[in-house]
């Protein structure tokens, strides 16, 4: 039996990546879960910070009674062994509890990293801090690199039927099947209801970033594991997106695959401020501000 806190609730440890937060949201709105756990947290989202992010107390890993985490080879840790070495101290009396950091491609075909983001020389945004854009457009940047003017990239872009130019459906079933070998070994599932729900449900908000519906049917898992009554779905009215923050679906995918939880004039939660239609949106990246 693992060591008790002094307040007499078992220690739950939640190690992951940002989208950690979200399960620990959910599962801190059980009352039950509450009484029954103290919960700590530990994630990370910075490759160079890795170690420092997650160095967890040996004190803590003795305390435990469930350590829940992704498994190897569900996200670049940066320092892969680094990370493998900490899942082999958790000692063996504790529940280990594992879940995915599921990726969507599909919906965001032309996702890149943007250079652009390591220049400092751009103006800053109304809120005063450098523009970002962790999501970046392989499309539009290489019209950007063929000096086509800002106007021509936004009306071409919104009019470009994306799944002619580029398999889509070859794209979801790859990366489903990439991670199918995954989920196999993974306590908590997803991926056969994101298929089910995601062209009715926001199911993803970015390419690697689950929405409140899929973060409830994880959280739901891992409480029945618990034996913890489930959350109910009402919760989603109550609560904004809690992994931050939303990207724009082209209105040929929206078509494409059928989506009925956005149209062409959805606005998107951009960062902490903007509320932006797709049009909106690529216009200030095109742009970079």
């Amino acid at each position: 039996m693992s060591p008790q806190p002094d307040d007499g609730r078992k220690l739950f440890v939640l190690v992951g990546t940002c989208i950690s937060f979200g399960l620990q949201y959910m599962l801190l709105r059980s009352p039950e879960f509450r009484r029954a756990y103290r919960l700590k947290a530990y994630r990370t989202h910075r490759h160079q910070q890795f170690m420092a992010d997650l160095a967890i107390p040996d004190e803590e890993l003795v305390q435990a009674d469930v350590i829940a985490f992704h498994p190897p080879g569900w996200a670049d840790w940066g320092n892969e062994e680094a990370y493998r070495s900490l899942l082999r101290s958790i000692p063996a009396h504790v529940r280990r509890i594992s879940y995915p950091y599921p990726i969507f491609p599909a919906l965001w075909p032309f996702h890149c990293h943007d250079t652009r983001n390591e220049d400092a020389a751009h103006e800053p945004t109304p809120e005063l801090l450098p523009p970002h854009y962790p999501y970046g457009d392989s499309w539009i940047l290489s019209k950007l690199r063929k000096n086509m003017s800002a106007d021509q990239i936004l009306r071409e872009y919104l009019d470009l039927d994306i799944p002619s130019i580029t398999d889509v459906d070859g794209l979801l079933r790859k990366s489903l099947e990439i991670q199918q070998t995954k989920e196999d070994s993974t306590t908590v599932k997803i991926l056969d209801f994101v298929q089910e729900n995601f062209r009715t449900e926001k199911t993803f908000i970015t390419m690697n970033h689950v929405g409140n519906f899929a973060l409830l049917h994880m959280t739901n898992q891992i409480l029945n594991i618990l034996d913890i009554k489930r959350l109910d779905q009402t919760i989603l009215h109550t609560v904004s997106e809690l992994i931050q923050f939303e990207m724009p679906i082209h209105p040929s995918i929206i078509r494409h695959f059928g989506l009925r939880h956005v149209g062409p004039e959805t606005r998107y939660a951009i960062d902490r401020f903007k509320r932006q239609t797709i049009q909106e949106y690529v216009e200030d990246y095109i742009h970079f501000r």
